[in-house]
């Protein structure tokens, strides 16, 4: 196994001596990334998995190991987040407005479920197990209410669903509960900024 005392993951740019080395591996490992997310990807749709959990699982030890160059985080979070409306952006066309209409009554059902269900369920444990007041218990589950809408057309769309009669109604569900979430956060929002 080759030796790689040379590679100092954690060094920061700005202390390494030559600024042009430091760039090389700050290049390096961001290939390295690029690559593990894509293999993990690959691996994971070969035993019939979803790719995306992967690819997360994959940034999550680059960064907790700490071997993402600091200075390339910020234009990655952007790109995660042009990534994820391009994913809601792909779920939005792939719905079927003919079904939509006729799933349109068991989506919100569902929606308004899959919304509530849990804010309930946490403020329940929180306030009353836990101790901790109304907003705060509210907050918990308003954070737990959301669907991950991007997470979910992936899924669906990796599985080959999305345009079944499940798989639109399970989008129409999870785009209206994310719209109640966003509901739900501005009140809280609004709830916390007057005291």
């Amino acid at each position: 196994m080759a030796d790689m005392s040379f590679v100092n993951f954690s060094a920061a740019p700005a202390e390494a001596e030559d600024p042009e080395k430091a760039m090389l591996m700050n290049t390096l490992l961001v290939s390295l990334f690029i690559i593990a997310v894509y293999g993990g990807g690959a691996a994971m749709k070969c035993v019939q998995g979803p790719a995306l959990v992967a690819e997360i699982l994959i940034g999550l030890l680059f960064a907790s190991l700490g071997w993402f160059p600091e200075e390339f985080i910020e234009a990655f979070k952007s790109l995660g987040y042009v990534g994820l409306l391009l994913m809601i952006f792909d779920g939005g066309v792939h719905m079927d407005m003919s079904m939509l209409k006729k799933v349109g009554a068991r989506a919100f059902a569902l929606a308004v479920s899959g919304c509530f269900a849990p804010v309930i369920m946490i403020w329940l444990v929180y306030a009353y197990g836990f101790g901790y007041e109304f907003k705060a218990a509210v907050a918990a589950g308003t954070a737990l209410s959301s669907t991950a809408i991007g997470f979910t057309v992936q899924v669906l769309n990796d599985n080959g669903i999305l345009q079944d009669h499940l798989g639109q109604l399970i989008m129409a569900g999870a785009m209206l509960d994310d719209v109640i979430s966003l509901i739900l956060l501005a009140m809280l929002g609004g709830m916390s900024s007057e005291g």
